[in-house]
């Protein structure tokens, strides 16, 4: 995957031909992040992700922005480890069984035993507001990219300092909205929302359990 550095006027046609693309990559549970080229590819899509977040929102800021290249690895390990990592047990658990290495009811029996454990996320399956919540944990808390200096043309102070909790919610947003529709409300009440939640990532402590329930009020499924 190369990195995409996407100009105004051509906006609509990245999102619809790479944005995909981008997601897909960042919250594929299939990377296998000791593979350093597979690491390298989920890397560029989040900076492929904040390119775009920035360009609409304030495409001068391109110029000012700082990626902590260890912070965005650290970022993608914990999310993955969270989000994936009882997925990517099972599948190596059926892979022995497979290879006769173990019986399956010992692959039964072991992986029942992480329910046990003091595991973030347990299920091998978890849901998409799950794994949302956990990428927004893990970006509030590591912050991987910000803004050399403190003024930004286009952009006004207290919007340069909640401006990474607003790319936090963006992504996880439009990854859900991949699966479903997004609600932040209505007139006044969809303005506080939008104002409020960038600024909790940014100054307020937070975690997966409450990060999953605002997700869980914004979300709705597609039908079946």
């Amino acid at each position: 995957m190369t990195a995409i550095k996407p100009e105004p006027d051509v906006i609509a046609s990245i999102r619809d031909e790479d944005l995909d693309e981008s997601l897909n990559c960042l919250f594929s549970p299939d990377q296998n992040l000791d593979v350093p080229s597979q690491l390298s590819d989920v890397v560029t899509a989040f900076q492929n992700l904040i390119g775009v977040f920035v360009q609409i929102n304030c495409p001068a800021a391109m110029d000012y922005l700082v990626w902590d290249y260890l912070g965005m690895q650290l970022m993608i390990r914990r999310f993955h480890r969270d989000a994936f990592g009882v997925c990517k047990f099972d599948k190596q658990l059926d892979s022995m069984v497979m290879e006769g290495r173990i019986a399956s009811e010992a692959r039964d029996f072991i992986l029942k035993q992480t329910s046990r454990l003091g595991i973030r996320i347990n299920s091998n399956a978890p849901r998409k507001t799950r794994i949302a919540a956990a990428f927004s944990l893990w970006m509030s808390t590591f912050r991987p990219v910000h803004l050399s200096g403190t003024s930004v043309p286009g952009l006004q102070p207290e919007q340069t300092e909640t401006m990474w909790g607003s790319a936090n919610l963006w992504i996880a947003t439009t990854y859900l909205s991949k699966f479903g529709a997004i609600d932040f409300g209505t007139g006044k009440d969809a303005e506080i929302r939008l104002a409020r939640i960038p600024y909790d990532f940014t100054y307020r402590d937070i975690n997966l359990s409450s990060l999953e329930m605002l997700y869980a009020s914004l979300f709705r499924a597609k039908s079946e």
